[in-house]
């Protein structure tokens, strides 16, 4: 069965406008771009929203390593940035939703480890 639970966040350190709201998680998906990953979720009043991991790209390949997230209004392609979130901001946030998706693990696990795969493949070798 799978879980799409999407918990109100409420943070240590401040409260996130669109991170705190959110209601339902949409979508978890790795991009063509080198792998970047996001996660799009709805919030209040229907708005959209993707926790962007933008990949770092001259890591190699079996270390790959990302930039602090992004929350984008409407998905990383609209360029509207409505938050920056440090990598325990994020890490507090997604520890709270329940999604059973692979690419979200996969998300969940590199905000976990600090934007470093390294571990995660370790991991699945």
């Amino acid at each position: 069965m799978r879980i799409n639970t999407c918990l109100l966040f409420v943070g240590k350190t401040r409260a996130w406008l669109s991170m705190k709201k959110c209601r339902k998680p949409l979508m978890a998906d790795v991009y063509r771009d080198g792998g970047s990953y996001g996660f799009v979720y709805k919030a209040d009043k229907g708005k959209i929203y993707e926790l962007h991991l933008p990949v770092v790209r001259e890591s190699p390949c079996d270390c790959k390593r990302y930039y602090e997230p992004l929350v984008f209004q409407d998905n990383c392609n609209s360029g509207n940035v409505v938050e920056h979130p440090t990598w325990e901001e994020a890490k507090d946030f997604v520890s709270r939703i329940k999604f059973d998706d692979d690419r979200f693990s996969e998300l969940k696990w590199i905000i976990e480890n600090g934007g470093c795969t390294e571990k995660y493949l370790t991991r699945l070798c």
